[in-house]
């Protein structure tokens, strides 16, 4: 064979290769499974190593890890191989709804009948911008979750072309919105074909016309989620392709179309792919319209229409997560009778009857609650923490809520090298939920280790950060983290209202502390935005550059991060606004010890021993002295500073044992049993 025949042979078998670990990678991200399988993830966030601010789609990264690997192409394919491996494992793998199902009749219903569970948001990773925040993140730790139990569910949501907005900050420190458009294809979504291969596809009627809806699935797992979409060529008015553009993006007349196409049309989509389901999880108000659809299917059964809407909602089930009227959606009456009367009409009933189902005037006043609608319609209504039950008595006295505090899905948000230790010396089987694990074993971790593991945790986290926005964060100094939504409830300002106070604790010589800030206000959230401007301008200054930081574009993957390498996680929201609240939940299972007031999910602890409180009266003061005098003497009491790891391993303890997600999915299979008939 001559040298040019040989060399076409080697660049013929570099091109197979090539094919070959192209649709092994197309085939790993095309289930967000990797998301939670610690080996692949380290890999796969390598690929985009430190572009967190703007993430690329996965046919992106894939096509440049190529280019860049063509000549060391084997280099990962360990790595890949492990990673396809442990997905057939785990596809094949016992659960803890197969080991119970033959015995459970009410969970055998599920098996032919699966749970429909809706969501305006998922938040799962940063290529896909369907999340704005903690209620989608929630959403996409839940179907995870689902997941790993093997319970049969099904999402419902919208593939949002444009996606929630991606942050900058202009040079006066205001935010700015940027909003890059995503493909369902370039994510790897899979497009819902009939068995011709046709696209399948609904209408809804909005105004005076059919508005056509597709939908992609989105692998998530054993689990599925259904993204529905209305931007296609069958929609010909522009107005009605951008119904699926932006997440909570334009005005109530954007929103209400939105709520349409999730409830009415997300709901004759699952039917249309003959979908029989036994129960209708509602997570939020945004798909409180499955209602009319109910009542659609309805239409010739004899009895009056408040018989009739309460056995649509028989085996529905709702969950509140805000008792703030901002973040409920609601309509005016001319808006439900503009885009509703069609399906009202149908229904038999005038649109002023219908609308006293959305309507309360302790609560919506004037207007139509989509969330007044919710618990209305639907048999069971919860809330998501033991105090947000109670203060949701008080606002909504006639309608009884039960309360499931929230979780979070420790395999995604716990580090590598916790659960390297947790496997070490708790148990091997940690992450099956169908084990009974004893969280106190956390103890046999050694001091030493657990602080080295922190230490480079945190060490990460600070060079991530320094060389995204060219920072000079310092990896030694006690950090203290405030990332979440910017909203004034949740006071993002507490620490900044003595600026010389929090000179002489982050100038401090011998005991220095650094404040990383994160997060997003809502586009029309002026006062939230404001907030914002005001921390960014204290970044600004001189005396607290480098000591102050705001973390520009904060999104899921940094979270992961800083979860991980926090030292404190600082949680100050005002009582009784705060539902629940999950980030504390993430950091705390990585070790992060809380400075938080006694509201949400914190509220049903005893901090001592493990974490700060902050009181509510006088907390402007308080949170500069409890910082100087306990915290950062706690923290710089030795170079070993058992007492600090001591309070670190109760802190673990508490989150991975209660706060999960898998105690949180159990306690809403219950719910679900007591609507399957």
């Amino acid at each position: 064979m001559n040298i040019s025949a040989q060399q076409n042979l080697k660049n013929h078998k570099n091109e197979t290769n090539i094919e070959k670990l192209e649709l092994k990678l197309e085939k790993i991200f095309s289930n967000i499974f990797y998301t939670w399988d610690k080996d692949l993830y380290d890999f796969i966030d390598r690929l985009d190593s430190y572009d967190w601010r703007k993430t690329k789609s996965p046919t992106v990264i894939i096509h440049s890890y190529l280019e860049e690997n063509i000549h060391k192409i084997g280099d990962d394919i360990d790595v890949i191989n492990g990673g396809l491996e442990k997905m057939k494992q785990y596809f094949n793998s016992k659960t803890w709804f197969s080991k119970r199902v033959d015995s459970d009749p009410k969970l055998a219903k599920l098996k032919e009948s699966p749970i429909l569970y809706f969501s305006a948001e998922y938040g799962l990773i940063d290529w896909l911008q369907i999340y704005s925040g903690g209620l989608g993140v929630l959403a996409g730790d839940f179907v995870k979750q689902a997941s790993d139990h093997g319970l049969p569910l099904v999402g419902i949501g919208i593939f949002y072309h444009q996606g929630y907005f991606h942050q900058d900050i202009d040079y006066e420190g205001m935010q700015k919105e940027i909003y890059i458009p995503q493909e369902p294809g370039a994510c790897l979504l899979r497009l819902m074909r009939d068995e011709e291969g046709k696209p399948i596809e609904v209408s809804v009627r909005i105004l005076d016309h059919d508005v056509y809806i597709r939908a992609w699935e989105l692998k998530v797992g054993r689990t599925s989620i259904l993204l529905l979409d209305t931007n296609y060529e069958k929609n010909t008015e522009w107005e009605d392709r951008m119904i699926t553009a932006h997440l909570y993006g334009g005005g109530r007349d954007t929103r209400i179309r939105q709520e349409i196409v999730l409830g009415i049309g997300g709901y004759r989509f699952a039917k249309k792919l003959g979908i029989k389901s036994s129960v209708i999880h509602l997570n939020e108000g945004h798909a409180s319209f499955v209602i009319i659809e109910e009542l659609l299917d309805m239409i010739d059964e004899e009895g009056t229409i408040k018989e009739k809407f309460r056995r649509a909602g028989a085996n529905m089930l709702f969950t509140n997560h805000t008792l703030n009227p901002a973040g409920n959606d609601k309509f005016s009456y001319d808006l439900i009778e503009k885009y509703l009367k069609y399906y009202i009409d149908k229904i038999g009933i005038d649109v002023s009857t219908f609308f006293r189902f959305g309507n309360d005037q302790l609560y919506s006043s004037a207007d139509f609650s989509m969330t007044i609608l919710g618990l209305k319609s639907t048999k069971i209504s919860n809330a998501v923490s033991l105090l947000h039950g109670k203060a949701a008595k008080k606002v909504w006295p006639d309608y009884p809520m039960k309360a499931i505090t929230n979780g979070v899905h420790m395999p995604t948000w716990v580090s590598k090298p916790i659960q390297e230790q947790i496997e070490k010396h708790v148990s091997k089987d940690w992450k099956d939920p169908s084990i009974k694990i004893d969280w106190d074993k956390i103890d046999n971790i050694p001091n030493e280790v657990l602080w080295e593991i922190h230490k480079n945790q945190k060490r990460q986290m600070i060079e991530r950060i320094n060389s995204s926005l060219g920072t000079k964060l310092d990896t030694k100094k006690l950090t203290i983290i405030w990332t979440r939504r910017f909203a004034a409830y949740k006071r993002p300002d507490v620490f900044l209202n003595d600026l010389g106070q929090l000179s002489k604790i982050v100038n401090n010589v011998e005991q220095p502390v650094q404040f990383l800030i994160g997060g997003k206000a809502h586009p029309q959230d002026l006062k939230g935005k404001t907030l914002l401007q005001r921390v960014i301008s204290v970044t600004f200054k001189e005396e607290f550059k480098n000591k102050v930081v705001f973390l520009t574009g904060y999104n899921w993957n940094l979270a992961k991060y800083v979860v991980a390498g926090a030292d404190v996680w600082l949680n100050n929201p005002i009582r009784f606004e705060e539902a629940s609240g999950t980030s504390g939940m993430k950091a705390g299972a990585n070790g992060v010890l809380q400075l938080t007031t006694l509201d949400g999910w914190t509220d049903e602890i005893d901090w001592k021993g493990k974490g700060w409180i902050l009181p509510q009266e006088n907390i402007n003061k308080e949170v500069y002295k409890l910082i100087s005098e306990e915290v950062a003497k706690t923290y710089y009491s030795n170079t070993l500073p058992n007492e600090w790891i001591s309070m670190m391993k109760e802190t673990m303890k508490v989150c991975l044992s209660h706060y999960n997600m898998g105690r949180m999915l159990e306690e809403y299979i219950e719910l679900y049993k007591g609507l399957i008939k």
